[in-house]
This record gives structure tokens, sequence and C-alpha cells, in this order.
């Protein structure tokens, strides 16, 4: 891949001398002669290294490099600042400007190659840090086995849509369902199987979901489900939906599996006596361990003593 330099230098014959010597390296060379241009053409191009002079005919090198660090579309780009001053003075004002290199002029060809080689080496490393951090922060965010929301995603979704209740009063419905005796699916089937079981029960819960609706994976064989705008009266007919298609036979192997069911709690906002993102999904949980006891396979309203079995 060919990597692109930004040269911003006022003078065309230092220019003439570089752009030569960096295309016969194999780079793409833009140049600009002034630093607001420099940094206007920096924002669209997005060179991997930036070659800035430091005297300049409207802002020094110095004014430039800030500005290209300051800003989040071109922060990341190494500059190499270009200078005919030798004193250490100017090179430490390079580095207090975030300049990441410098070299003197009259430049030596290899030195800069060289310079701009070890540029390219160290914003590769960043570039692949950043996007080791996203793909790091993309898996905690979803859950790798059934690719909904993780359990941390949930959290920080819930408490915005409790926060959007708080300030304009909208209704909001939380479901807590739990896959009814899975230990026994683990240890009679196995945990392959068992894994197959969660990715069956992610897809029904995809499946009904509309596009405003929420759904995570809270660990092991629990799922919570996230209806903004929505009563708990409302909520019954999808949920009864999505875990009422569950009561089939999975098959391992040869031999078939147990039926899968779930029981499941609802709890919704408003209520008296949930004050908290962190209460409604507590309240949502109480009304699933009420379906448990009661033998699963059913569904539970928080405060109301009436169950639903698919």
């Amino acid at each position: 891949m060919r990597h692109t330099i930004l040269l911003i230098e006022d003078s065309k014959s230092q220019a003439d001398a570089m752009v030569p010597v960096l295309a016969d390296a194999g780079y793409d060379v833009v140049w600009e002669w002034n630093g607001l241009q420099g940094f206007k053409r920096a924002k669209a191009v997005k060179p991997d290294v930036v070659l800035l002079d430091i005297v300049l005919p409207d802002y020094s090198g110095y004014e430039v490099c800030r500005l290209l660090k300051g800003d989040e579309e071109t922060s990341h780009i190494p500059v190499i600042m270009l200078t005919v001053k030798s004193g250490v003075d100017d090179v430490v004002q390079g580095f207090l400007s975030e300049a990441d290199d410098y070299v003197r002029k009259p430049f030596d060809p290899r030195e800069l190659k060289a310079r701009i080689e070890a540029a390219l080496r160290h914003k590769t490393r960043i570039d692949d840090l950043k996007k080791m951090s996203r793909q790091m922060e993309q898996a905690a965010r979803t859950d790798a086995l059934t690719g909904l929301l993780s359990r941390l995603s949930l959290k920080d979704f819930l408490e915005v849509e409790f926060n959007r209740f708080r300030r304009y009063g909208s209704p909001l419905s939380c479901a807590f369902a739990d896959i009814d005796r899975f230990k026994s699916i683990n240890d009679s089937c196995g945990h392959g199987t068992g894994d197959k079981v969660l990715v069956e029960v992610a897809t029904a819960i995809r499946s009904c979901l509309r596009n405003t609706d929420l759904a995570a994976r809270f660990g092991g064989d629990e799922f919570v489900l996230l209806f903004p705008e929505t009563p708990p009266k409302d909520v019954r007919l999808p949920v009864e939906r999505i875990f009422g298609s569950l009561r089939r036979s999975f098959i391992s192997g040869d031999e078939p599996v147990i039926g899968v069911s779930v029981s499941v709690g609802i709890a919704g906002l408003p209520h008296s006596s949930i004050e908290s993102a962190e209460d409604l999904l507590k309240a949502a949980d109480t009304a699933m361990y009420k379906a448990k006891q009661s033998g699963g396979n059913c569904l539970f309203v928080f405060d109301e003593t009436s169950q639903k079995t698919w």
C-alpha cells in the first residue's frame, strides 16, 4: 500500500528538491505552500505523514502543528517539522507544539526517508492498538455466542431509557427471562447442545422484536429485553410470541432433547416502588423468580398475582 505524504513548504525550490526524493521512495506526495491550506488539505486527504516547515507565509509551523494535533480528524497523523534553525530552543518549541520529529534543512535524503519510515511504523502501531481497542470494546458490548447485547451494554442502555422515562414520562418495560432446567440440558446433552439452545432462544427473541426494542444475554441462561415507550400490558403479547414458540424439541445428534421452556418476569414504569434503572431490573427479576416457583414455563408481571402459561 502506498503511503501519502503531505508537504507543507513555502519554498518552491525546497519542494522541488523534496518531492522527487519522496516519489522515488514510493510515496504519493501532496504539496501545499501555506499553513492554512496545508491544514485544510490534511483534513481532506488524511495523509499518513505531514512534513511541516516552521517558516510559512501565514502561520508558523508551530501554530499549524497545534492546529493539526488539536483537530480530531488529524490529531493521529505524525508531524515531522522541517527547519533550517539548529538551536535547541527551536527544536524544543517544535516538540512543545506536539511535533513527532524534526529534520534539519538542507536535508539528507537517507535521513528524511528513515525518519518518515520511523513515523509510519509508530503510526501503524498506534493504529493497530486503536483497532484492537475498538474490537475489545465491541466484544465487551456484544455477547460472542448469541450476538445479542452484553450485560455491560444492557446496563448502559437501561440507564439511558430510564433517564428518558424520568424526563418525559414515557413508559418503559423490562422482561427478564430464564431458560427452565438449562443445567439438566447441559448435563444430559452436553454444553454444545446447551449453546445451540441459547442461540435458538436469541434467534427467537430477535425475530419478534421491534427496531426500538433491545435484547441482551444477561449471563448464563438469562436474557433481558427492554421495551421503550411500552407499558407492561403491551409487552405480554410479544413476550408470549417469543417464548411460546420454544416448546419444541432440540436435537443433539440422533437423540431428542427435552423441549425448551422459559420463565419470564415483566416489570414496567411508571411504578411507585421503582425509583432507578436497577430497581426496574430487580423487579423484573423478582417476577421471573415467581414464574420459576410456579413451575416455570410461564410469565409473571411484577406486583400482579396472575400468571400466563405458554
